[in-house]
């Protein structure tokens, strides 16, 4: 984890978590600012933007800012 800070990437837990996962890691469960969404995978995360990508379990994909991430679960 780095100590200097760059615009657009945190650096909490979650999101350094999620760099270094696999596109098409299989998961089950994202909170989103306490709200739960149901997903199959992890997509990917664009380190510029701070985005998250999952695919959902209805097929559409959930986009979240890492920032709002409290939990994921496999």
């Amino acid at each position: 984890m780095s100590n200097t800070t760059r615009p657009g990437r945190n650096d909490a837990p979650i999101c350094e978590l999620l760099m270094n996962l696999p596109p098409l890691t299989a998961l089950t469960e994202v909170v989103v600012d306490g709200i739960p969404f149901a997903v199959t995978s992890f997509i990917n995360i664009n380190s510029d933007t701070n985005l998250a990508y999952f695919l959902s379990t209805v097929g559409t994909t959930l986009i979240v800012d890492c920032d709002s991430l409290s939990q994921v679960s496999f």
